[in-house]
């Protein structure tokens, strides 16, 4: 008899539950780092596989490998920008398109968080977000919220 030492994910092994039930992936879930199908049975918040242990000592971690430091710093600033797009849109929708330096420093906003500042022909410095962009009158300090 030949024994084959094959390393077969543990995320693509059909196992029985407890009822004889195999895996089914229907949902067409996949890890977000190697792409392999998650599935149906686990948490639908699952977004990578489960860390695999591999005969000879080696382990497979997706989730770490995604997560790289350069990725966490991408997916902070997204975060950020998630932010002040709803905070944008909360203003405008309570009817409020002008705040005071005072406010706009409050609520957490920075300039450096802007995708691009620049002058204006008007003499105002202007402030491009992803929901939407600020006109900033430099001798008054007064913001005028523009929803894009």
């Amino acid at each position: 008899m030949i024994k084959l030492n094959i390393d077969i994910p543990n995320n693509m092994i059909n196992r029985d539950v407890g009822n004889n039930i195999p895996h089914t992936y229907k949902d067409g879930r996949c890890c977000r780092y190697c792409k392999n199908p998650l599935p149906d049975h686990t948490n639908k918040s699952r977004e990578f596989c489960e860390k695999r242990v591999f005969s000879d000592g080696r382990t497979m971690d997706c989730k770490s490998l995604y997560w790289t430091p350069e990725r966490r710093q991408e997916s902070k600033i997204e975060k950020q920008q998630q932010q002040i797009c709803s905070s944008f849109k909360e203003l405008v929708d309570y009817g409020k398109t002008e705040m005071t330096w005072e406010e706009f420093c409050f609520k957490g906003f920075s300039l450096k968080m802007a995708k691009q500042t620049y002058p204006s022909t008007e003499k105002k410095i202007v402030a491009i977000f992803e929901g939407g962009h600020l006109l900033i009158d430099p001798n008054t300090y007064n913001i005028k919220i523009v929803k894009q």
